[in-house]
């Protein structure tokens, strides 16, 4: 069955277990996915982005990040990189492994649309319910209008609050939210007018600095929106301390009172600053080491202030004239002295801390030759950890240190090989010997945990299926139910089938399931009655109520299509970029990638192009760059990178259907991809090879290549 098998690979890959070390050059962000019951969210506009909405034109060098498109067809956020692709509205939600359809119909879709003469965009909203808030920034439409787009489940009575702008008046509506209302349109208006200033207050009410250190102070002046936001900035005693812009600077022992007033002389925040000095500071101790050995040096040293206190200060290094030196030093392997002295500097003070270094009288450290990890790739659940293993060459090696570090924090954090992901997103992990000489990396992809659904619909084999020619062929699949809920051998459920539109049922029955039942036939169970329209959407429910109670648990739901006619996918509709980390490949150019139909396998993590090459001679090997590589007519596109990572297709062989697809990579030898792993923009946790083609659908990869080494 897929729905385990895939399901296995995941847990597999987890337990064996942008951002990136090169930016990826992106120039839109990817759109919700086309399909059935849920609303999708509009990727994250790339960086470097071109600001033409057109997906063909190349982006610029600008590597600002352009903000996520909201759902319900809407363009991408405007970043100073330009304008994101934004995503259809009608993406469809896959439940897990599974991949059976999540219904959120009864979502209300609220457009909101913002104006004020001269505002400065783009400005945030937010949708206030039920002491919930969700807010996002405007995107402007095709007539430059600035909107936002929320769904909302109906709440009754919501707010609609602007983001405070200095000068205008904060504008606010109240709407409701109920069941009846599909939609809703508003418009904010941002008017001009004089507010003024009611308070002032500092980001420090008291500040400790050492003798020449400085530190920014920021003011916020209440309200946000008051039309002056300026301060004036005064020291009490500015022989102790100085204040410029908020910047305050201690210049001699002692106390002063940092003074920050509204220009109207009525209001002041006040932070009191103690300048201090340093009465004595602790040498580090000192430590043993072999000639030619790499050793870490202290990165503070322990201070002692003129208050009684303490603080570490960063501190470099020098010896016999070489220059500061800063993290690591390697013993000279000529080296005559049984002892080196290390001298070190402070900032703000001319106190000299020194550091020990005994060399061994004979031998000499073994050097670092290699270093490798356990693992190149992994797929994780935000939340989880995975622990990367780190072998140095040789073993022997006399310094075994090593350094972590991650290219995304903020998906990823590392210490001491143990990777722990906190939000969707790709990063690579690096370990690095002390030396930096030596490197060995990991791409992690990081994703949501899948939501497994207890039923979808599915072909006569258990393999889900969202869209039919045919009433007679769909089948309800309850694998995944019969595993979660306790079934006796003749529990009772009872089935309606109902249209999108205003709900009108289509048909009803019951079905007896069992501890062995897998699947049946919707149509056998309901006789459901087909719908005029072919794009229309079809709601299962099934519950062991017959009055289909609100409670998930009680009450399940899934989705489909049924229709004859076959839309297409434009080749443009699929943009995939690519970067490179780590190696000598610094051209992005000539390399191959297919989009090429599903292969009947469960195991989609094996399949690589070779599954689809057919080639025989050298002439025809895709690694050569050559255009007259050979691959099956299940490769329905072939396309090839240009200088900047972006894939050009040819003519697709035949017009690309919806349906399933991968897109695979002829990856140079010596690096891999992260198409193997989990895509962390997936609510089901499908690999980043997965795509699905749907009506209208903008697909967009971002695809890492690090380097591992061998040829």
């Amino acid at each position: 069955m897929r729905i385990k098998t895939f399901l296995s690979i995941l847990m597999i890959m987890v337990l064996l277990s942008f951002l990136l070390v090169q930016p990826v050059v992106a120039a839109y962000g990817g759109p919700g996915e086309d399909g059935s019951g849920h609303y999708g969210q509009g990727g994250s506009g790339g960086i470097g982005e071109h600001s033409s909405t057109d997906p063909n034109v190349e982006p610029s060098e600008d590597e600002n990040e352009g903000g996520s498109g909201n759902s319900d067809d809407k363009r991408g956020g405007t970043g100073k990189g330009g304008s994101g692709k934004g995503g259809s509205g009608s993406g469809s939600k896959k439940g897990g492994g599974s991949k059976g359809g999540t219904d959120d119909h009864g979502l209300i879709t609220v457009t909101v649309y913002v104006e004020g003469e001269d505002l400065p965009l783009p400005v945030k909203v937010t949708l206030l319910r039920e002491d919930a808030a969700t807010t996002l920034e405007t995107t402007l439409d095709e007539n430059n209008k600035a909107f936002v787009v929320f769904k909302s489940e109906p709440s009754g009575d919501c707010q609609l609050i602007g983001e405070p702008i200095p000068g205008y008046i904060t504008p606010s509506t109240k709407i409701s939210l109920t069941g009846n209302v599909k939609s809703v349109e508003k418009t904010l208006i941002y008017e001009k007018g004089t507010i003024s200033v009611t308070g002032v207050t500092l980001s420090k009410d008291n500040l400790k600095l050492l003798i020449g250190d400085s530190e920014q102070l920021a003011a916020w002046i209440e309200p946000a929106n008051a039309s002056n936001q300026t301060v004036e900035w005064t020291s009490t005693d500015e022989t102790i301390a100085t204040v410029e812009n908020g910047l305050v600077k201690g210049i001699s022992e002692g106390e002063a009172t940092i003074l920050a007033t509204t220009t109207d002389k009525e209001k002041t925040a006040e932070c009191v600053v103690h300048v201090v000095s340093i009465d004595s500071l602790t040498n580090p101790t000192s430590i043993s080491a072999l000639k030619n050995e790499v050793v870490i040096l202290p990165t503070h040293i322990t201070v002692l202030l003129s208050d009684d206190s303490s603080m570490e200060l960063p501190v470099l290094w020098s010896y016999d004239g070489i220059g500061l030196i800063d993290g690591t030093l390697q013993i000279p392997s000529n080296y005559a002295n049984p002892i080196l002295s290390l001298v070190g500097q402070l900032e703000y003070t001319d106190k000299t801390p020194t550091f020990v270094i005994n060399i061994a009288a004979s031998g000499a450290a073994i050097p670092v030759a290699n270093i490798t990890l356990d693992q190149t790739s992994i797929s994780m659940f935000a939340g989880t950890t995975a622990k990367l293993t780190a072998s140095i060459t040789p073993a022997n090696a006399t310094n075994q240190n090593i350094n972590w570090s991650s290219t995304n924090s903020t998906a990823v954090t590392v210490e001491n090989g143990l990777v722990t992901a906190h939000q969707t997103g790709l990063a690579v992990v690096t370990a690095e010997t002390v030396d930096g000489k030596h490197t060995a990396s990991c791409i992690v992809s990081v994703s949501t945990a899948p939501e497994i659904s207890l039923i979808y619909t599915s072909g006569v084999n258990g393999t889900f299926v969202e869209h039919f020619e045919t009433k007679e062929q769909v089948f309800i699949n309850v694998e995944n139910l019969v595993d979660a809920v306790p079934i006796t051998a003749d529990t009772r459920y009872y089935i309606k089938v109902e249209d999108k539109g205003d709900n009108p049922l289509l048909g009803e029955g019951t079905v007896i399931i069992g501890p062995e039942t897998k699947e049946f036939n919707l149509y056998s169970v309901t006789n459901f009655e087909l719908t005029d329209n072919y794009s229309s959407e079809y709601f299962v429910s099934m519950s062991t109520d017959e009055n289909y109670p609100l409670d998930d648990e009680k009450t399940l739901k899934t989705n489909f299509r049924i229709g004859t006619s076959t839309p297409t996918v434009p080749k443009e509709n699929v943009v995939v970029n690519l970067a490179i980390s780590g190696g000598s490949l610094n051209d992005r150019s000539g390399i191959c990638f297919i989009l090429a139909r599903e292969l009947d396998t469960p195991d989609i993590s094996q399949i690589t192009w070779k599954d689809y090459y057919i080639g025989s001679s050298s002439l025809d090997d895709p690694y050569n760059g050559g255009f007259d590589a050979k691959f099956s007519d299940e490769a329905k596109m072939i396309g090839w990178t240009n200088s900047q990572g972006r894939v050009v297709w040819e003519v697709p062989r035949e017009t690309l259907k919806i349906g399933g697809y991968y897109l695979l990579e002829v990856t140079p030898k010596g690096y891999i991809d992260n198409l193997g792993l989990v895509n962390p923009e997936s609510e089901d946790s499908e690999l980043l090879k997965a795509v699905h083609l749907t009506r209208d659908v903008f697909i967009q990869r971002d695809v890492i290549n690090i380097f591992v080494g061998g040829h």
